[in-house]
């Protein structure tokens, strides 16, 4: 199979291989990357509280902290049930310990026994004391006098009795404990900590990680299927940890079951003494099985629970994989679609330039531009989403704006600028920038002029159009000949060969010839001095014409200055530099008729 040249591609095509090669880039990158954003950063299992009994609440804790990692709706109503039948099986361990341990004390020394015995004399107390408490009460609201006093003293010996008792138990604590007391002290721990936790905020980051924000981008799908793999992991770790609690106690429950069969060891069966021993025990073994069968139905539920939670898990991956399908289908349109549609605008346009026989280099550059730039903003959407906070990206983006078309915003404001009173219309003789000419248009950005020389020696328009932008009204200067003040200053060099002589009378006599010449321009240019004198407070000015003469390297030179319109200002020049060749005899001498008659100029 031969190679694609890459000189045969156009730049649509370039462009379009080039986008879709980053986007696979990004895609992997991302889902590489996204395994660090799991939710084992956002919350970190929780440990059960240590406690100095034999109940396991290893299953409850696992499941009070997958709760925490629910994100939708389903997750947690699984959640409410796993914590439910872990909440309740524990409940039964409970029970089933604090029951036993009461046939299961250590052995006591004398003395232990002795602080057991004083322990339940002071339970029995107690009980005397609170009732003489409730009797001092009732007598209290009965007698006008000595009921109060009666009352605090059995309140008294009541808070005395029992801070002994807690001395007493923390001696029996000491000295080998009492399981039952340390089983109910771990029993309404628990009790506390799961109100406790009834009551704790949710992780929000699993919600916010799974959010309808994240749904509709690559980025956040690829988080979530990150997300749904270590959730799926956990889970799957708790049911195998619960299925292998249900089987323990399974086998525990077929050992009581054995056991029914057996009759207690060092009593004789057929006396009273046996058979009494032997209905407790086997009272006993059936109070353990109960036990045993609500633990053993409350770790099936627990497992089934997890299964259906693994079973959704997977059903969300699923989903995940198909949108992300779309996605990647929707970017590799994205790019056959510029492919497509570039192809056609540049059918479209040569068809239009071998009917028009014009080319539109700049119109198929930027159909192109376009295409490419929607393009690339698409993709940019799917893959990252549509941006969170809306007002920020305006702020950003109208920013870049102001600063990118900085010029054509002024040269906007300029426009209005160069429509005033002052300003500057078509056909009117201005200078913009140093260049000369006549105004073509005005348009809303800029100003086209057709450029003449330099109008102290030609004055003849060169045919080019010069083009600016308005912004010249606003940040530079500009000058306009065409206004109600219209006259100019001119200069007018006569090179004198070194063999001619020039005397103060021809002097004399080329200024009497300029200001013959000139004498209505001077007078409209007066006028207009004195009209801005007048209206401005400024001092009048008068124009009479000069003529000197000054050395130059190749002799002399004679220079005479004078007012002049501005659009008449090169057929002014012309006759003039007649009337002064002939004046001073370097010329032929010409009538003034002729001069000034539409041919001579």
């Amino acid at each position: 199979m031969r190679a694609f040249p890459a000189k045969s591609l156009t730049l649509p095509q370039r462009v379009g291989l080039w986008l879709l090669g980053c986007v696979v880039v990004i895609i992997f990158a991302v889902a590489n990357v996204g395994t660090d954003l799991s939710l084992s950063q956002f919350s970190a299992p929780a440990e059960a509280p240590s406690s100095n009994t034999s109940v396991d609440q290893s299953l409850y804790v696992t499941a009070r902290n997958l709760a925490a990692l629910a994100a939708t709706p389903q997750e947690q109503q699984y959640a409410v049930l796993a914590m439910r039948s872990a909440d309740h099986e524990l409940d039964q361990s409970f029970a089933s310990v604090i029951r036993n341990s009461a046939s299961q004390r250590l052995a006591l020394t004398p003395a232990a026994v002795s602080v057991l015995q004083r322990a339940a004399e002071l339970k029995q107390v107690i009980q005397a004391d609170r009732a003489a408490v409730a009797a001092a009460s009732a007598e209290g609201s009965d007698a006008p006098d000595g009921g109060d006093e009666r009352l605090r003293t059995a309140q008294a010996q009541l808070v005395l009795d029992q801070d002994e008792l807690e001395n007493v138990q923390q001696d029996i604590a000491q000295m080998g404990g009492d399981p039952q007391t340390d089983v109910q002290q771990a029993f309404d721990q628990h009790r506390a900590l799961e109100s406790q936790a009834a009551i704790l905020p949710r992780n929000a980051a699993p919600a916010a990680l799974e959010s309808s924000r994240s749904l509709h981008s690559v980025v956040g799908k690829v988080r979530i299927l990150a997300s749904l793999k270590e959730r799926r992991s956990a889970l799957i770790e708790a049911r195998t940890k619960a299925l292998a609690a249900q089987h323990r106690l399974q086998q525990q429950h077929e050992v009581l079951t054995n056991k029914s069969s057996v009759p207690p060891s060092g009593k004789d069966p057929a006396s009273r003494a046996g058979k009494l021993a032997n209905l407790q025990a086997a009272a006993e073994r059936e109070k353990d099985m109960t036990v045993l069968d609500k633990r053993v139905r409350d770790l099936g539920q627990l497992a089934a629970v997890y299964e259906d939670w693994i079973h959704l898990m997977q059903s969300q991956r699923r989903a995940l994989l198909a949108s992300l399908a779309g996605d990647f289908l929707t970017i590799v349109m994205a790019v056959l679609g510029v492919f497509a549609l570039s192809g056609l605008a540049q059918y479209l346009i040569n068809r239009w330039e071998k009917s028009h026989h014009h080319r539109l280099k700049h119109p198929r550059v930027v159909i192109t531009l376009f295409l490419e730039v929607v393009v690339v903003a698409r993709i940019a959407v799917v893959i990252f989403g549509m941006p969170g906070d809306v007002s920020t990206i305006i702020g950003f983006v109208t920013a870049g704006i102001t600063v990118t078309l900085k010029d054509f915003l002024v040269s906007f404001v300029g426009w209005f600028a160069l429509m005033g009173r002052r300003g500057v219309q078509v056909g009117d003789w201005v200078e913009i920038d140093g260049t000369q000419g006549e105004v073509l248009e005005v348009t809303a950005l800029h100003t086209y002029l057709l450029e003449v020389g330099n109008w102290a020696t030609s004055g003849q328009f060169t045919g080019r159009q010069a083009v600016f932008m308005n912004k010249y009204a606003v940040e530079k200067k500009y000058f306009n000949f065409s206004t109600s003040e219209q006259w100019m200053w001119d200069e007018l060099v006569i090179p004198v060969p070194a063999t001619k002589s020039i005397t103060q009378q021809m002097l004399a006599q080329v200024q009497q010839l300029i200001a013959a010449e000139t004498q209505d321009d001077l007078a409209a240019a007066e006028a207009s001095w004195g009209r801005l004198a007048a209206t401005n407070g400024l001092e009048e000015r008068k124009g009479a014409p000069t003529a000197v003469v000054r050395t130059s390297a190749t002799g002399l030179e004679v220079v005479a200055r004078y007012v002049t319109t501005a659009p008449a200002h090169f057929a002014t020049a012309v006759r003039l530099r007649q009337v002064v060749l002939g004046a001073l005899g370097l010329g032929l001498t010409a009538d003034p008729d002729v001069l000034n008659s539409p041919s001579a100029t």
